[in-house]
């Protein structure tokens, strides 16, 4: 059995993306670019396909050998606006599929905050989808180290 990286991907509606590649290419440069933390925010108005674009680029990470894929310490889907806290599912996200022992006491933003520094070494990839306020999620960035890359979908 091959090893891959931990991922929560919601399914994609679109059976076959296409005219795109322009803006994955574009995407991808942008979250290698940055000494720190990468942010890369995908604005616009509703419907044109900011989320999709995003989960796309995150399938064809997905998809690729684990010796090839960007991000190796995984990839967490987390969607702001409908599936409830966004510090939950992070904790969620690495106690499920990283393992992490989760702090059972503490304010949720400092247990997060436990999860970042205990997260894997390598690159991993984050999608915050549908934030409407960057309220939000400000409280739930990972840490400021090259090693994680953001995507913003708003």
């Amino acid at each position: 059995m091959v090893k891959k990286n931990p991922y929560n991907l919601p399914r994609s509606g679109i059976p076959q993306f296409v005219g795109r590649e322009t803006a994955l290419e574009k995407l991808h440069i942008q979250l290698q670019e940055s000494e720190r933390i990468a942010i890369s925010t995908l604005t616009g108005m509703g419907g044109i396909g900011k989320t999709e674009l995003a989960l796309q680029y995150a399938l064809t990470d997905r998809d690729k050998t684990l010796e090839d894929c960007s991000y190796k310490s995984g990839i967490c889907w987390v969607n702001v606006a409908d599936q409830g806290n966004v510090g939950t599912q992070i904790l969620n996200f690495a106690q499920n599929y990283l393992k992490i022992s989760i702090l059972e006491e503490g304010e949720l933003e400092d247990r997060v905050k436990h999860c970042w520094q205990n997260w894997g070494e390598e690159d991993t990839l984050i999608i915050f989808d549908d934030v409407r306020q960057y309220k939000q999620i400000k409280d739930f960035l990972p840490l400021q180290q090259k090693r994680f890359k953001v995507i913003r979908v708003c």
